[in-house]
């Protein structure tokens, strides 16, 4: 029993990557590709990574200048309570949590980015091992240009 534990555990946290592994360089990197490439104004789709009711559902949001201008559920258009969306983050703000993140030394913290636009397509921070249910994080997908 004690090891099939140890083997899930191990399991469990293989996906997971120490922030002392991660390249500083890697978010300039990343922000650079965006500014370059990214969109003044773009729509994409965002999913809060948290112990949270609404983690489920992912979010249709607007962006306009960095600020964003709408957000409604995906599922049914419905759109989010002012606090459901001040957890919404445009790219830029993705990129400042990821730094914030990174600067608090969390236990573990995992980020990818979209290979052509270098937008974060998945950010996953757990700022301490020893408490429950404070892993929180982003999904962020389908980041298209508004004309």
């Amino acid at each position: 029993m004690r090891r099939t534990l140890l083997l899930l555990g191990l399991a469990v946290t293989a996906g997971c990557t120490d922030v002392s592994g991660i390249a500083a360089d890697n978010v300039d990197r990343q922000v650079s590709l965006w500014n370059k490439n990214g969109f003044a104004k773009y729509s994409a789709l965002q999913a809060r990574l948290c112990v949270c009711a609404e983690n489920e559902r992912r979010v249709r949001i607007e962006v306009v200048n960095e600020v964003v201008t709408k957000a409604t559920y995906e599922d049914d258009g419905t759109p989010l309570s002012p606090t459901q969306r001040a957890q919404i983050k445009s790219v830029n703000q993705l990129f400042d949590f990821i730094r914030a993140a990174r600067a608090a030394k969390p236990v573990q913290f995992r980020s990818e980015y979209d290979p052509e636009l270098g937008y974060p397509t998945l950010v996953q921070v757990d700022p301490s091992g020893e408490v429950a249910n404070d892993q929180n994080g982003y999904a962020l997908s389908q980041v298209t240009k508004i004309p």
